[in-house]
């Protein structure tokens, strides 16, 4: 028995065609069944990544016949490797107050306390850029001619150099006031500061050796004890001379003309400065009582106002140029905020004083708005409860007999 004989190649090709054919029209059909209502717009495309052209290609060839793959082959696109482009960035979208969460507030670093048994390094504050006393000398010699020749402030290093702040030799804080006593040495000079904050103006007081105002005098100590100062300075020899308006404590004792500067301090506790005082200084003193000025002190030079250096007087009843004295000197750095420097001097290895003109720099220094020099040399003395703490430049360094002291009370 014979088999049958195999189909021809033309049948066979009908039958792979037939089968694909049904194939394809199946496919149509699940299509056609997932596609969208009328009336529904086409999604839009995404375009293909770059490198998909190449990869079609790659799977003709791989499934294609030797002359059709050649022929894909020629036809191959190549692609380089190549950073991705970026893609431009977002626009932030506003977020509505209303929604946003509040950021916690950061919880600050709580400073740590040392232990009891350990007391904290101080930390140093460089001195001023000096080097020696004739450096002071020469300075202090340029910056008085400077002053002569221009109606400008002196503007030196030293009044940009940083304020040396030692912890305070002693404190006294109450409700109403604080005072903070500093000793400063820079090279051969030693001053002191009395920083002060009151709240009333009342607290800064004047008084009379024997409580009068005559030709009597005592040591600032004596003056201060009996009044129960907490701290006290030298004031300006006010009845060793027969000028000037004098009120002190809102109480007006006299008013001559003078050609020294005046310092008023009002009812707020604010400085008020005159380098040509009223040419009517009885008019005047009556204008002053009437405002409410409380305390008048006649001495000077000015050294500062709103802030800035006071071209010095070349002439004055008191030398203003290279003269290294002590000092005594009041400022407001701000209301009811002051400053007294007390600078010892005329004590060689010990203290040499300064100039007036380094006198201003350090008040400047300090952040002082006015600032007014007063009675200086053997006067100057600087007491607070019951001691004196600077060395008085009299002889043998006892305290000199003053007229009068300001001083503040509790």
């Amino acid at each position: 028995m014979s088999l049958p004989s195999s189909p021809d190649k033309p049948n066979r090709r009908r039958i792979v065609l037939a089968i694909l054919t049904g194939m394809i029209i199946l496919m149509g059909l699940l299509l056609s069944s997932n596609s969208p209502a009328p009336g529904t717009p086409e999604p839009s495309l995404t375009p293909l990544p770059a490198y998909l052209p190449a990869l079609e290609v790659d799977i003709g060839i791989a499934t294609a016949s030797p002359t059709q793959a050649a022929e894909l082959i020629t036809a191959r696109p190549v692609y380089t490797t190549q950073a991705p482009t970026q893609a431009p960035a977002a626009t932030p979208t506003e977020v509505p107050a209303s929604l946003k969460t509040p950021v916690p507030a950061e919880t600050p670093t709580l400073a740590k306390t040392p232990a009891p048994s350990e007391t904290p390094a101080p930390v140093k504050t460089p001195a001023p850029a000096e080097t020696s006393i004739m450096d002071a000398l020469i300075h202090d010699a340029m910056n008085t001619a400077r002053t002569a020749q221009s109606p400008l402030p002196a503007v030196t290093s030293w009044a940009t150099a940083p304020v040396p702040t030692p912890t305070p030799l002693y404190s006294y804080s109450t409700a109403d006031l604080h005072i903070d006593i500093r000793k400063h040495t820079i090279k051969n000079v030693v001053y002191f500061t009395a920083e002060i904050w009151l709240t009333d103006v009342s607290q800064l007081r004047s008084a009379f050796s024997s409580d009068r105002f005559d030709s009597a005098k005592e040591t600032v100590k004596d003056i201060a004890s009996r009044n129960n100062a907490i701290l006290a300075i030298n004031g300006d020899f006010a009845t060793f001379n027969n000028g000037g308006i004098i009120i002190r404590n809102g109480v007006l004792y006299r008013s001559n003309r003078s050609t020294r500067h005046l310092l008023m301090i009002d009812q707020h506790g604010d400085f008020i400065p005159y380098t040509d005082p009223p040419q009517n200084a009885e008019e005047a003193a009556a204008g002053f009582v009437e405002q409410g000025i409380w305390q008048t002190l006649v001495f000077g030079p000015l050294l500062v106002q709103n802030g800035q250096a006071v071209p010095l007087p070349e002439k004055f009843f008191i030398s203003t140029g290279m003269a290294l004295e002590p000092r005594t000197a009041v400022a407001q750095i701000g209301p009811l905020h002051y400053l007294w420097i007390v600078v010892d001097g005329r004590q060689e290895g010990y203290s040499k004083g300064v100039s007036l003109i380094r006198l201003q720099e350090l008040f400047l220094q300090y952040g002082a708005q006015t600032a007014f020099n007063l009675d200086g040399g053997g006067s100057t003395t600087l007491y607070y409860m019951g001691n004196v703490l600077n060395r008085p430049a009299n002889a043998g360094s006892r305290q000199r007999d003053v007229p009068d002291i300001l001083y503040i009370g509790p």
